[in-house]
């Protein structure tokens, strides 16, 4: 099961009922993908967080229907590295301000885009995460188990996803 050093944890339902999070906080590095960090889930999904991946900013109100405190409630408690990659612009200058307010500094990388892919968050820090670690694990990932990997569901550039999920090659280990 367990191949790499470095894991990618998305927040697919698959998690659900799985019991993989002491496997999980077992890597010697934790990327969480956006709205990760439910500690009723901890026993599923882990609670150890080296980098966070997000692309939540303000208009988390509208597109989640929660308020913006409530979104908030779902980031990481720590962040050990010290390190959050954006999927945007927007989510970078928000989370700057907000962990200013905190009295709290982070290394802030804005995650490259290939050519002009406008590829979901987990997509994007699996790539980067490849680029930067070599070889990953992947789990809670939904777009890489339905429909087997096809991403026609997405309201995003799925030409650009597919082509990174088939090009993804043995540098990515699935997990669950």
């Amino acid at each position: 099961m367990k191949k790499n050093n470095v894991i990618v944890v998305g927040t697919s339902p698959s998690l659900i009922g799985s019991n993989l999070g002491d496997i999980i906080d077992s890597y010697e590095t934790v990327i969480r993908v956006n709205m990760c960090n439910k500690p009723s889930l901890y026993n599923d999904t882990g609670k150890k967080t080296n980098i966070w991946a997000t692309s939540v900013y303000e208009r988390a109100e509208s597109k989640f229907n929660q308020t913006l405190s409530e979104t908030l409630e779902f980031t990481p408690p720590e962040i050990i590295n010290k390190e959050i990659w954006y999927r945007h612009e927007a989510s970078c200058v928000f989370f700057n301000k907000y962990k200013k307010e905190k009295g709290e500094e982070y290394k802030t990388i804005l995650l490259p885009r290939r050519a002009k892919c406008f590829c979901v968050t987990g997509v994007l820090a699996i790539d980067f995460a490849v680029q930067v670690y070599g070889s990953i694990d992947i789990v809670g990932h939904t777009l890489y188990l339905e429909s087997g990997g096809k991403t026609a569901s997405y309201n995003h550039d799925t030409a650009q996803e597919q082509a990174l999920i088939n090009g993804r090659g043995p540098q990515v280990n699935l997990i669950l």
